[in-house]
């Protein structure tokens, strides 16, 4: 993967959780599905899932709106 490769979907800055946050969201198309390596430090779980089971989760504010905005559901917001 090179960085050229990497879309930037969804950039700002908001409060969560009692901080202020700036959240930087990308995506990167693939051909293959790539394999995962779980650290069971920070991570310890990885699935793959559609977006719509993904939409009816819990989700933090930021990637609901990536995934929303990628799949066409809502507009991105205009510079």
């Amino acid at each position: 993967m090179r960085d050229d490769e990497l879309e930037l979907v969804l950039e700002e800055t908001h409060d969560w959780e009692g901080k202020r946050d700036h959240v930087r969201i990308f995506a990167l198309n693939v051909s293959v599905r790539p394999q995962v390596k779980v650290d069971h430090r920070e991570v310890v779980e990885a699935s793959w899932w559609t977006p719509e089971r993904t939409l009816s989760l819990n989700l933090f504010p930021p990637v609901r709106r990536a995934i929303d905005q990628r799949d066409g559901r809502v507009e991105p917001p205009r510079s």
